[in-house]
């Protein structure tokens, strides 16, 4: 393969790029539309600015993956390598790629670039000293091994003509993103019933695909069924070499593999928490299991509530501002800007005196009460005449 071939990707690269952002921008308009009209509503799209982005980058990935998956499948099914995996390797010297499967392959480079290319972008800072962005997926530096060994894997195999086992990977790899995507989305929008079942079937794709089939089919074909024919172009006879080369391949796909493993564990977790709790979190971007964010998430449920409390028989006004997830406190501002923490149990009791004392039936405001610190002066002064009425009567 010249190095020529590598300026057809560039191109492709810009498009995907300009592809993600139309995409992404289709894909949060959509979510918003649906957590407005149909599973939430105004209030929790501005709380939840991340997953409606995410959203929009899961609906792009599946954009993607789905039409790759079906055109890989469409000349992979009728290739003799497919079923038979010493095929793979048989006369690599004069193996010439098909048309389909070489503008498959350059697809595949110019998203996998642009992919790495964006989970550096919108993972880390530029400016020093380098920090994660919020933006950042819990799983960054495994996505980070996984890209660039990716990356490497079908530039070299590419050049070195790996086309045939190439194509097999990659499709492995797509066919079992499809489920993963959809899933995503569902659970961006926190729909638990079409999550848990998306949740089933990337677990089925995963373990057949991805543990197996790329495990036990085509890192075996490697280990056992190569020849040194396959590598002559590369070694010009050098056997010392050729070990080399393969044990480089190897290298990479066993990284692949084990961050497969990786992954595998991650759905085993996540699958315990669905099954025991019936709760769906994506390990994969928030590594904690969502636990603060959820938390967090649930907390800031009350920001904005209007809160009451009785002091001395008498009832002061505040707001929930702010919430901390880590020691789950609410901090409660009231008209003076005096502050207090409060947990969650008195968060509810305060909504409760609040509903009583400053609204109807109705959920009408009824007329509004003077500000605390009047009422700890009128409190003040009832309190001075009633000492001042004892005193006289003394």
């Amino acid at each position: 393969m010249s190095p020529s071939s590598f300026l057809t990707p560039l191109p492709l690269i810009l498009l995907f790029s300009l592809l993600r952002q139309i995409l992404t921008c289709i894909g949060k308009t959509l979510s918003t539309y649906i957590s407005i009209n149909y599973t939430y509503d105004r209030e929790w799209v501005e709380r939840n600015h991340e997953k409606i982005e995410k959203f929009g980058e899961s609906l792009y990935k599946f954009s993607i993956h789905l039409p790759l998956t079906l055109y890989a499948r469409s000349f992979l099914l009728t290739s003799p390598f497919y079923l038979s995996t010493p095929s793979l390797w048989s006369s690599h010297l004069t193996y010439t790629s098909s048309p389909s499967m070489i503008i498959y392959y350059n697809i595949q480079i110019a998203y996998s670039f642009e992919a790495f290319i964006h989970l550096l972008r919108y993972s880390i800072s530029p400016s020093y000293p380098l920090k994660f962005l919020p933006t950042a997926r819990g799983d960054f530096r495994e996505m980070f091994i996984h890209h660039l060994t990716t990356n490497l894997l079908t530039t070299l195999s590419l050049y070195y003509n790996f086309t045939r086992v190439g194509c097999y990977i990659l499709y492995v790899h797509d066919i079992t993103d499809v489920p993963i995507d959809v899933t995503k989305m569902f659970n961006f929008l926190k729909l638990k019933g079409p999550t848990a079942v998306g949740f089933c079937g990337i677990v089925g794709f995963w373990i057949y695909w991805r543990m197996y089939v790329f495990g036990f089919i085509i890192i075996r074909s490697v280990i056992f069924e190569t020849s040194h024919e396959m590598f002559y172009s590369i070694t010009s006879g050098s056997t010392p070499y050729y070990y080399t080369c393969k044990t480089v391949f190897l290298t990479f796909l066993i990284t692949l593999y084990s961050l497969h493993c990786y992954w595998l564990m991650c759905f085993y977790k996540m699958g315990k928490l669905l099954i025991f709790k019936y709760e769906t979190h994506d390990l994969s971007e928030h590594k904690n299991g969502e636990a603060y964010e959820l938390k967090t998430a649930e907390g800031g449920r009350f920001l904005g509530r209007e809160v009451a409390r009785f002091f001395d028989g008498v009832p002061y006004k505040g707001v929930v501002r702010s919430y901390d997830g880590e020691v789950d406190w609410y901090g409660i501002v009231y008209t003076d800007n005096d502050k207090e923490d409060w947990d969650e149990k008195e968060v509810l009791e305060g909504i409760k005196v609040y509903k009583e004392v400053y609204e109807d039936e109705n959920g009408n405001r009824n007329e509004v009460l003077t500000p605390r610190r009047e009422r700890k002066q009128s409190v003040r002064a009832i309190a001075q005449s009633e000492r001042g009425r004892r005193l006289k009567g003394e």
